[in-house]
């Protein structure tokens, strides 16, 4: 309650949409077994708070949304697609980095960094000067450096600044795939 207090006073939302998790297992699981195999079950101590947290939420008026086989993420991401346009500027909260790859002139994140009381509003120019790519190419530079919180291998003894200097430099993962003869690298050529 008092997260939803602070999310009101700080940014006075003209709307409102919480989404939530149905279940652990998703399309991702389904594609791949070991997709978030790292992560712990939420502890009993939270997940008896769900039922009062969706109560208080209702009784808000706020709109609350999930669909089985996706994450609430995924269900924000088609949301903020369908609602954002340049007359209507979507902000999603969230502390997934995933998320970044929804960024465009409409959509922003606001980043919590420590929970709700640290944020920061992650938009195309912010995110081109942390990353040093752009917001298009997010999907491609996780795909080589991996994502650890999501259990998702990348290419071994690629790390974030090797993949964001390989994507700047042949631009999309197939370029780079198909031109993998000129990395001098000798080891990560094989590896490509």
């Amino acid at each position: 309650t008092m997260m939803l207090k602070k999310v009101v006073e700080d940014y006075n939302p003209d709307q409102l949409i919480i989404a939530w998790d149905v279940s652990r297992n998703t399309f991702r699981s389904d594609l791949y077994k070991d997709y978030k195999a790292n992560r712990s079950s939420s502890p009993d101590s939270f997940k008896i708070q769900i039922p009062e947290l969706k109560k208080i939420i209702t009784g808000f008026n706020i709109a609350q949304v999930s669909k089985d086989n996706y994450e609430a993420d995924d269900v924000l991401g088609s949301l903020a697609k369908k609602i954002s346009s340049k007359n209507n500027k979507v902000y999603i909260l969230t502390g997934d980095r995933d998320s970044f790859q929804l960024i465009d002139k409409n959509i922003n994140i606001i980043y919590t960094k420590k929970g709700i009381s640290e944020t920061e509003i992650i938009d195309e120019k912010t995110f081109k000067s942390k990353y040093g790519i752009e917001v298009k190419q997010y999907i491609e530079y996780l795909a080589l450096k991996g994502d650890t919180s999501d259990n998702i291998p990348g290419v071994p003894g690629i790390g974030i600044k090797t993949a964001s200097e390989l994507i700047n430099k042949y631009k999309t993962l197939d370029i780079l795939l198909n031109k993998a003869e000129e990395i001098p690298q000798n080891k990560r050529r094989e590896t490509l």
